[in-house]
């Protein structure tokens, strides 16, 4: 069975949460739900990333080596419970408890005051009331239909068929994460984490079933951490914040694919949660350490979360340094966020001589009021369309685009400004389709946008009562972090170029806002809120269902669902070539395979194709000469076949051209 290769890590997370929370119940604190989930998930990622370089740096990155490398650690975590069970024993069970199990009445054979606690704690955990089950049954719903289309569908996001998935091939391959020759930037350059999952997954599994996983789960553990912030905040408003979170259209999207900004999200949700836990209590130094921890875990996934994160971390920072905090431990909790993106770094800096290597096309050439203002009204507007067809949508679609021209008449700078944008002219156009890349969040926004005047107006009201006393508790603790989510708005906007998929890049942002939502939307009449939050459900539910990408109707139909077109969703039309070029590859007898990208670069399916039937082949980029990465080029590689999505002229003396569509396959006159 492929999945048995999954039982270490998965017996290492169990022995991780069980350490974890066995030292927490040390500490004598006050509980917080979730609390040592989130530790224990933190840890697991940072022994995922520990693993993964330290096997890439003796070149041990197989299946067999990272099995093993999972089987040693479940084994010293084995015995690291053992010990720490000899050195701190559970304190034993009172005889009235221990009976109490045995006895077919347990509720009414304990004390009353544990009684009363245990039902309490029952009703806090459980709904308590039909609008709640309505929710949560929709929540579930909501859950489940994107992890059955997640595991149904392959990886099939552009991008992650040009660089996220096919990277995780190259590093297989040469069993290292090392640098390789390639035209293709962001395989480099493209900060690791998601992938690093995404390649866990594969070696153990040895398929490519699960890898949209590495992002389902990271909803999951955003939902939670949200759920757990804004419960900490505003007591009982934890499920409107969940919902809300859920609910996010780009989320829901993504959770089906393999990118990387929800696992970014679910990282910066987590840091701030746990930050949320520190400010309540500042001496719990040992949480302030995984704190920072989960920030460098989301600054591993996705370097954009460095402007996003920057006004929350000094508000955070900030009021510690007010609570005299000791300074080193913060001094040692600020070098935690960068810990786990050092060996990225080096390999970076080494090859490009920046940690992130060449961005100065993502960046905005000038800094400027102009620009700033332009792109965000532009990234105001991305989020604003809807993607339904009809007369109302496109006329409200078309409204939010005149709005946005005129905007710009007034700055006097043309809409597709190429000093503050990606794409030349006729670059904002409405979209009719749900898409990872592209879709909106309107009705969050709208939301946001209502409430944040509402709370600003609440903080300054004074009142005697006991409800308006309440709205200005609850605005007093949204507003700052809803200015830190403008905060951030405002800033990636003035750094980053506007672009078309730009709504993606403001996920983490959407993720964040819920927390501050939830507790004002659970302070909203009960009618109203269940309405609303049964509309934001829906809506998710129709982008799912809607998908572009991974539509939700061709594998509930009759017909058998075709796995290997499924890889081709967005790029249709290449079905045909790619599976004739590898059938070529494959009758000609060819393991030696150069891949020239041209202007195209949709490698992965390649891998998939030519893998079929356990082919045995070597991949690589050839005709680089002209990219920095042609040094790194491994001399003994000789393709005896090129793929090429032109021609090229070079290639006629030594190669047979054969076409196939607009590809070319030229191989090698004399096989090796």
């Amino acid at each position: 069975m492929i999945y048995s290769g999954l039982l270490p890590p998965l017996l290492s997370a169990v022995l991780l949460f069980l350490l974890v929370t066995r030292l927490y119940s040390r500490q004598g604190l006050v509980r917080r739900r979730f609390l040592p989930f989130f530790l224990s998930a933190i840890s697991f990622a940072t022994l995922t990333v520990i693993l993964t370089e330290t096997l890439s740096a003796f070149s041990a990155l197989s299946p067999k080596g990272l099995t093993n490398a999972w089987r040693f650690s479940a084994a010293v975590l084995l015995v690291m419970n053992l010990l720490l069970s000899r050195l701190y024993p559970p304190l034993p069970a009172t005889p009235t408890v221990r009976q109490a199990f045995l006895r077919p009445n347990f509720m009414s054979s304990l004390s009353p005051r544990l009684r009363v606690r245990l039902e309490a704690a029952f009703r806090s955990a459980v709904p308590n009331d039909r609008l709640s089950v309505l929710l949560v049954a929709l929540l579930l719903c909501l859950l489940l239909l994107t992890l059955a289309v997640a595991i149904v569908y392959p990886p099939n996001n552009v991008d992650s068929i040009n660089y996220h998935v096919a990277r995780v091939m190259h590093w297989s391959q040469q069993r290292s994460v090392a640098h390789y020759p390639t035209a293709i930037w962001m395989q480099l350059q493209g900060a690791p984490l998601a992938e690093f999952f995404l390649l866990n997954l594969y070696l153990l599994t040895g398929a490519d079933a699960l890898l949209n996983l590495a992002q389902w789960f990271s909803l999951l553990l955003a939902v939670f951490a949200v759920y757990s912030a804004s419960d900490l905040l505003f007591p009982r408003s934890g499920l409107a914040a969940a919902v809300l979170a859920a609910s996010v259209p780009m989320g829901v999207l993504q959770a089906t694919s393999t990118q990387n900004d929800l696992v970014a999200a679910s990282w910066l949700a987590v840091a701030v949660y746990l930050g949320l836990c520190v400010l309540r209590n500042p001496k719990i130094t040992f949480v302030l350490f995984f704190t920072t921890l989960a920030l460098g875990l989301a600054i591993l996934a996705k370097p954009t979360v460095f402007p996003i994160a920057g006004p929350f971390a000094i508000v955070f920072f900030g009021y510690l340094l007010s609570r005299r905090v000791p300074f080193p431990a913060l001094v040692l909790s600020a070098a935690l966020i960068l810990l786990p993106s050092m060996p990225f770094y080096v390999r970076n800096i080494a090859f490009f001589g920046s940690p992130y290597g060449p961005t100065a096309g993502y960046r905005n050439d000038e800094l400027s009021a102009v620009g700033v203002t332009s792109n965000v009204i532009r990234n105001v507007a991305l989020h604003s369309q809807v993607p339904l067809s009809g007369v109302i949508f496109d006329t409200f679609n078309s409204g939010a685009l005149g709005i946005l021209r005129m905007f710009h008449e007034v700055l006097g700078v043309p809409v597709d400004d190429m000093h503050f944008s990606m794409l030349k002219a006729n670059a904002f156009r409405p979209t009719h389709v749900f898409h990872e890349d592209s879709t909106g969040n309107p009705l969050h926004l709208a939301l946001f946008v209502t409430f944040l005047p509402i709370a600003l107006v609440d903080v300054f009201r004074w009142s005697t009562g006991f409800r308006e006393a309440r709205r200005r508790v609850v605005a007093c603790r949204a507003v700052p972090l809803m200015w830190c989510v403008v905060v951030g708005f405002v800033i990636v906007s003035g750094f980053l170029k506007w672009q078309p998929w730009g709504s993606r890049l403001d996920l983490p942002l959407f993720i964040l806002a819920c927390v501050p939502l939830g507790g004002l939307v659970a302070g909203l009449r009960r009618t109203v809120r269940g309405i609303l939050l049964i509309c934001f459900l829906s809506y998710a539910l129709t982008a799912v269902c809607l998908n572009a990408s991974r539509p939700v109707s061709p594998p509930l139909s009759t017909a058998p669902f075709d796995r290997r077109a499924a890889y081709f969703a967005n790029r249709p039309d290449l079905l045909k070539p790619y599976m004739e070029i590898s059938q070529a590859i494959k009758a000609v007898g060819c393991h030696q395979i150069g891949y020239r990208i041209g202007n195209d670069p949709f490698e992965y399916p390649f891998w998939v194709l030519l893998s079929e039937g356990g082919y045995r082949f070597r991949f690589e980029h050839v005709d680089i000469a002209s990219h920095p990465s042609q040094r790194l080029r491994d001399m003994s590689f000789n393709p005896c076949a090129i793929i090429s999505p032109d021609a090229v002229a070079s290639y006629e003396g030594t190669f047979e051209d054969v076409r196939f569509g607009s590809y070319h396959l030229y191989v090698g006159r004399r096989t090796p």
